[in-house]
């Protein structure tokens, strides 16, 4: 795999200001991001920079997300923030043990991972078929 430095990212995001500029107030208006922003998103490798190389992420250092993103946010803030937040998560997986993220990633597909911090009694969660429903 080929692994992206920094500075590749960084032009990657350069590359996506205009569209992303375009696309911002549509992005407001809906309240979320477009599936095509987020296939750009996907495609650049902005969600892979925590990821551990040995599941097709690039193990990047913390503050990687912040260059890239503050350039995405002169397109569009909340693009940027999704980019920036969302792509950060891999880290906590990247923590568990082998087997744990084995089964988070069996292959090179684009999974995103959310996480939460803040508890609340009225969340329920059940085991479906591929995953967990919230």
């Amino acid at each position: 795999m080929n692994i992206p430095t920094v500075d590749d990212l960084v032009a990657r995001a350069e590359a996506l200001v205009p569209y992303l500029k375009e696309e911002a107030a549509a992005t407001e208006s809906r309240r979320n991001l477009s599936t095509e922003t987020m296939a750009k998103l996907h495609e650049a490798g902005f969600f892979r920079f925590f990821r551990p190389r040995a599941y097709g992420g690039y193990e990047m250092d913390w503050g990687t997300q912040y260059a890239y993103s503050k350039v995405l946010a002169h397109g569009c803030p909340s693009t940027a923030w999704i980019a920036s937040v969302v792509g950060q998560h891999s880290c906590h997986v990247a923590r568990f043990a082998k087997e744990a993220q084995d089964e988070v990633w069996p292959d090179d597909s684009d999974l995103l991972i959310a996480t939460g911090s803040v508890p609340r009694a009225n969340v329920k969660t059940e085991r479906v078929e591929g995953g967990v429903k919230i």
